[in-house]
């Protein structure tokens, strides 16, 4: 069961949020402007060899000559739609938090959190005591441990895209440097993720509850 709660709410975004996605669409257009570098000198090297070819060869050979080139020009279009199609995807999702302007913020104030430490390389996951009654449950590669995170108080900032898919998740930290009162690894914390009732961590998940009785809760 969910928390019915206001923990998440709306802000716009900050400078340095902004900053980020116009890097980000900067870096894009270049990379698109690689990617058209990329098969128009594919294209041009197909030519050539494919002239050079042509007047050294069997006027027999000439046919398997034009399906090689048009096979050859063929692969590098293949390779730059799919390319340019899964740039114009991020583009897209980069615009559109810019136009929506608007971040979901989780302010977190907390003295106790549980740690599901990383195994391989799916990053760490946490569950996090918060004010009345309730736990949060997130993690992944973006919050791994560092001399000031997890705090007794921070914020993360979330950006959805136009389908509801996560842009960006950020982290802004304060408050002290906190200990979990609980560190789960191996078969122990993969059992705990596969319950069928744990809380989606991908999507910020609020569940009510104490973390003292998570055993109980997440069956």
């Amino acid at each position: 069961m969910l928390a019915k709660s206001n923990l998440k709410t709306f802000r716009v975004l900050n400078k340095k949020e902004l900053d980020y996605l116009q890097r980000e669409l900067q870096r894009n257009k270049k990379q698109f402007i690689s990617y058209v570098k990329f098969i128009s000198g594919w294209i041009l090297l197909s030519l050539i060899i494919g002239v050079i070819a042509f007047l050294n060869i069997d006027n027999k050979l000439r046919v398997y000559l034009y399906a090689a080139i048009g096979i050859y020009i063929a692969i590098g279009l293949r390779v730059f739609f799919q390319q340019t199609r899964q740039l114009n995807k991020a583009t897209k999702r980069f615009e559109f938090v810019e136009q929506q302007n608007q971040i979901t913020s989780i302010v977190v104030r907390s003295t106790s959190y549980i740690q599901l430490s990383e195994t391989e390389d799916e990053g760490v996951f946490y569950l996090f005591q918060l004010d009345a009654d309730n736990i949060l449950s997130f993690g992944g590669q973006e919050f791994y441990p560092s001399k000031n995170f997890p705090s007794s108080d921070f914020e993360i900032a979330i950006a959805y895209g136009p389908i509801g898919e996560i842009v960006t998740a950020r982290k802004y930290v304060s408050g002290e440097k906190l200990q979990p009162m609980l560190l789960l690894k191996g078969e122990e914390k993969w059992n705990l993720l596969s319950k069928a009732s744990y809380p989606d961590p991908e999507k910020f998940t609020i569940i009510p509850g104490r973390l003292e009785n998570y055993k109980a809760l997440i069956v």
